[in-house]
């Protein structure tokens, strides 16, 4: 056990100092291969591991293994839709022979009827298996134990010198791990509604074992482990959406209004005594292109790129500020009001995140 001395002295200033596991940090919920040495955070971390990290694990996998699932399904439903609806303007156009060799067009009555029915059956089995409201779910109780990971290092009771406030402690820290991997998606929906409470946590009584030592300890690894790591995500989560958005912004209305250019083109044909077929031809692509702007808004709607990339670049600014404030904290009360913040905006966060996917524009 530590020395005891006042969490509320200054601390020694960590400024310019190197973090611990910053570049070594491939994962913030497994400690396995970083646990810090200090005590109590190692005793922590160590329950955490044991009864957080494998139920952590089972729910993350469900979520990537239902996401995966989900974007696939959306981007099928898209193209399958777009081409249904391009397939039968070109059978109403009459100018399948442009398209298929002769002897060949009974292909495409067959084609259209393929997409059509395969993009039906894709929202069918969507719908009939929940497959957003799964994935949303399971990411739910990921992210939910990993705001229970890291708010637990902030839990006065275990930096308590009293073994058995410690041991009830972690009891509950039990029970919220299987309550949150019980959780149905009714209360998912009911917890979006509700906001982020701000709150003050306080620190642990001075009479604990929360010495300078320890408590420098906590906030290198709450810098390293978790803020550094969000961070480093968030950032990259805001170049690939970004690359996302820009790939896919423009090719919605320059469909829109590329069809309006060829129906433009159709009347200046119809004047000038066009042949038929060009005609025909005109009002065929000028048919075709909004369809195919339908597909490319379904696979925007579901994924919400633009809106995703302006949040994590919010989030990021706001986490940069924090981290800088933690890591000049003079004091346990300044340093636990800190961490509060951090996982408030984490949470507040992810309430954000969920309120926007739950109503993505996706048909299952």
């Amino acid at each position: 056990m530590s020395v005891q001395q006042n969490p509320s002295s200054s601390l020694p200033s960590p400024a310019g100092a190197a973090l611990p596991w910053r570049e070594t940090v491939k994962d913030d919920i497994d400690d396995s291969q970083d646990m810090p040495a200090a005590e109590p955070l190692r005793s922590i971390l160590l329950h955490c591991q044991q009864e957080l990290l494998p139920t952590y694990q089972k729910v993350d996998a469900a979520a990537l293994r239902f996401q995966k699932k989900y974007r696939h399904r959306a981007l099928a439903v898209a193209i399958l839709g777009s081409a249904a609806v391009v397939l039968a303007t070109i059978q109403l156009s009459g100018l399948a022979h442009y398209v298929v060799p002769l002897g060949w067009r009974w292909s495409v009555p067959l084609l259209e009827a393929a997409a059509a029915i395969s993009a039906m059956l894709i929202v069918l089995l969507g719908m009939g298996t929940f497959l957003k409201e799964q994935w949303l779910l399971e990411r739910y109780r990921a992210e939910s134990l990993r705001l229970l990971k890291f708010r637990s290092l902030f839990e006065p009771g275990l930096w308590s010198a009293d073994p058995a406030e410690v041991q009830k402690c972690k009891e509950r820290l039990c029970d919220e791990v299987e309550d949150v991997a019980t959780t149905p998606f009714s209360a998912l929906q009911g917890w979006i509604t509700q906001g982020t409470i701000p709150e003050v946590y306080p620190p642990p009584p001075t009479s604990g074992l929360l010495s300078l030592d320890n408590l420098k300890a906590l906030i290198d690894y709450y810098r390293s482990k978790r803020l550094h790591y969000q961070r480093a995500y968030l950032s990259k989560a805001v170049r690939r959406d970004q690359k996302k958005d820009r790939h896919t912004r423009v090719v919605g209305p320059a469909l829109f209004f590329g069809s309006v250019a060829f129906v433009l083109a159709h009347l200046a044909v119809e004047i000038g005594r066009g042949t038929e077929d060009w005609s025909k031809l005109l009002i065929l692509v000028a048919a075709a292109l909004p369809a195919m702007g339908a597909g490319f808004r379904i696979h925007r709607a579901a994924n919400e790129s633009a809106r995703n990339a302006a949040r994590f670049e919010a989030v990021h600014h706001t986490l940069t500020a924090l981290s800088e404030r933690l890591r000049a904290a003079p004091d346990a009360p300044t340093v636990f009001r800190e961490l509060g913040f951090c996982e408030q905006t984490f949470e507040s966060d992810l309430r954000e995140w969920m309120r926007l996917m739950v109503e993505a524009e996706w048909f299952g």
